[in-house]
């Protein structure tokens, strides 16, 4: 799990984080993290967060689009729904 040093994360992230939010209805509370291999400490929107900067950083360009963003995000979520 990587975080910025400066706890500044950059806004297309935080833009791409908002829209996975909205999109998948992700409530504030706890249990989102441990799915998206996350500290569990987190709650469910700072989980998504840290979850969008980790793919942020580590994808190459071609793989920096919001289909496969939303794709490896929903390969993440349980079966049953959160």
């Amino acid at each position: 799990m990587i975080i910025p040093i400066d706890g500044k994360f950059p806004t297309v992230v935080r833009d791409l984080s908002d829209w996975l939010i909205s999109r998948y209805g992700v409530q504030p509370g706890y249990g989102l993290a441990q799915y998206l291999d996350i500290s569990r400490r987190y709650d469910n929107h700072a989980a998504v967060l840290i979850w969008v900067y980790n793919q942020y950083v580590s994808w190459g360009d071609d793989q920096r689009t919001t289909g496969h963003l939303r794709q490896a995000f929903v390969q993440c979520l349980p079966v049953d729904g959160f």
